[in-house]
């Protein structure tokens, strides 16, 4: 009784031995057998010679194939590359298949389903990867007090840095930077600048000043659609306007607008500033003022133009209050159109 009791703990030993061996020594887990076809068919191979192994092989095969016909690819390295496709230059019509790191731009050559070590090496030795994983774990809050007396605007927004670098966000600060402080547009191409910037965010991309400067025109744009639909939800507006010649002999014009804002307020924004052809005659310096109310579709808001006491201004004021009358009509009262 007692050697039949110890040979069934013998054999119950040895059967443990063996699942123990297949667990260690087997790159598949019993979950992913039980997936791929049942424990059934894990133990229907004996465990052990030949067909134990050809029956593991085949398991290993079928893993792969179904990691190939997955809606996603599994490996991190996608992560930091994107696939894309472009002609080859040596052959015409044929198309090569190319990963594209996300944060330096370089490319390596990739086939559906081959092995991404190279990109793996890639995402250990790039430097702006690395720059992008150290920024995201320390991110910064950037705050700035309220701007001095003569600075422009009352006060500057709270900036927070993003996670990630957004290149046109960039370009719409600096340029908004060089037209508040009338900077020339090469500078974005000064060495100095380029290298505080970088030092600032590795993944900083070089504008030339013709980009700053396609950038600028973009903000203004922008801002005079903003005040444009101010100004629609203002009843009255008065004008300002003014005329003088600059060192090289060219003339300049400057029409203002003033209105008081929903919260009682007076403000005053420039609604053009231009180059005026001569001769600078009563006429001429009415019609580029309505052309401009009229760009801005102001023309039933206008209540009063004040002008400098210059005698080519007489002749703006009659043209301007007979526009304006018949524009407005009886609601349209000229006396405060005046010269001071």
């Amino acid at each position: 009784m007692e050697s039949a009791v110890q040979g069934k703990s013998n054999e119950s030993e040895g059967t443990d031995s063996e699942s123990n061996s297949f667990d260690k020594n087997d790159e598949m887990s019993e979950d992913d057998l039980i997936v791929l076809g049942g424990k059934g068919a894990a133990e229907s191979d004996g465990g052990s010679g030949k067909g134990g192994k050809k029956r593991r092989r085949g398991v290993k095969k079928k893993v792969k194939v179904q990691g190939e016909g997955g809606s996603r690819n599994k490996s991190k390295v996608w992560d930091v590359f994107d696939k894309v496709t472009m002609p080859d230059p040596n052959e015409k019509g044929k198309v090569l298949s190319k990963a594209k790191c996300k944060y330096c731009k370089k490319m390596y050559a990739y086939i559906q389903g081959s092995t991404t070590s190279t990109l793996s090496r890639h995402m250990k030795n790039c430097d702006m990867y690395k720059k992008h994983i150290a920024e995201k774990l320390d991110q910064k809050l950037l705050s700035f007090a309220p701007s001095k007396a003569g600075e422009s605007g009352s006060s500057l927004p709270t900036i927070t840095s993003p996670k990630d670098y957004n290149h046109d966000q960039v370009k719409k600060l600096i340029a908004k930077m060089i037209i508040v402080h009338e900077y020339p547009f090469r500078m974005v191409e000064h060495t100095w600048f380029n290298i505080v910037m970088t030092y600032l965010n590795p993944l900083y991309q070089f504008i030339g000043r013709k980009t700053i400067k396609a950038e600028c025109l973009k903000v203004f744009e922008s801002e005079k659609e903003a005040l444009a639909k101010i100004i629609k939800g203002v009843d009255f507006i008065s004008l300002t306007t003014d005329l003088w010649t600059s060192n090289q002999t060219l003339s300049y014009m400057c029409l203002v607008a003033h209105y008081i804002d929903s919260d009682w307020k007076m403000q005053y924004r420039v609604l053009n500033f231009f180059e005026l052809d001569p001769p600078h005659k009563g006429p001429v310096i009415g019609q580029a003022t309505y052309d401009c109310v009229a760009a801005w579709k102001i023309e039933d808001k206008i209540i009063s133009l004040t002008l400098d006491n210059a005698a080519n201004n007489d002749g703006a004021i009659r043209g301007l209050r007979a526009r304006f009358a018949a524009r407005q009509g009886y609601a349209f009262n000229a006396k405060y159109f005046h010269l001071p």
